[in-house]
């Protein structure tokens, strides 16, 4: 699929909403679907100390709806979010503004073509963090090399890619 494929579908499906039966964009459907997210992937907290963002600066690349986003933004010294679509930007930015955060490094763009319109080349981050993203992406080794560029030397990069047995419940 190429990007503006990827894009039309996640522009109308806004990633996980489904799964909510509170009216979108409300405090409880934010709050429906936040514990609905660390319930279903309860991994997500066990596995990412979001806490460890404190004094350091993150850039996180596929929003869904803003619940990991607001973890890192709660913590970190400075939040960038990324989403492909501007359904996901604009649910973000709501979630920031009914939590009182700053919501202004939120931005719509794509990791395949890169940020440089909107992000300096110059910036490096201490952490790159993407959850179940990057696979939508039509090509991950160009998806990985630009993020990359935006890693400080002693940067940690973040990422989880779903494979076919991820919904499985146990292994095979």
């Amino acid at each position: 699929m190429t990007e503006k494929e990827i894009q039309k579908f996640w522009e109308v499906n806004l990633c996980g909403n489904w799964f909510i039966k509170s009216k979108y964009p409300s405090t409880d459907f934010f709050q429906e679907y936040i514990d609905f997210r660390y319930n279903k992937e309860h991994h997500i907290k066990k596995i990412v100390d979001f806490k460890s963002s404190k004094g350091k600066t993150v850039l996180d690349i596929g929003l869904g709806v803003g619940a990991d986003a607001l973890n890192w933004a709660k913590h970190a010294k400075s939040y960038t979010g990324v989403d492909l679509t501007k359904a996901a930007v604009e649910s973000t930015k709501t979630l920031f503004k009914l939590n009182n955060l700053n919501y202004e490094n939120i931005f719509q763009g794509d990791v395949i073509s890169g940020f440089d319109n909107f992000i300096p080349s110059t910036n490096k981050y201490d952490i790159i963090y993407s959850h179940g993203v990057l696979h939508h992406s039509s090509n991950l080794n160009t998806a990985l090399s630009n993020l990359k560029k935006y890693l400080k030397k002693d940067g940690k990069l973040i990422i989880m890619l779903y494979n076919k047995d991820s919904n499985k419940t146990k292994p095979d």
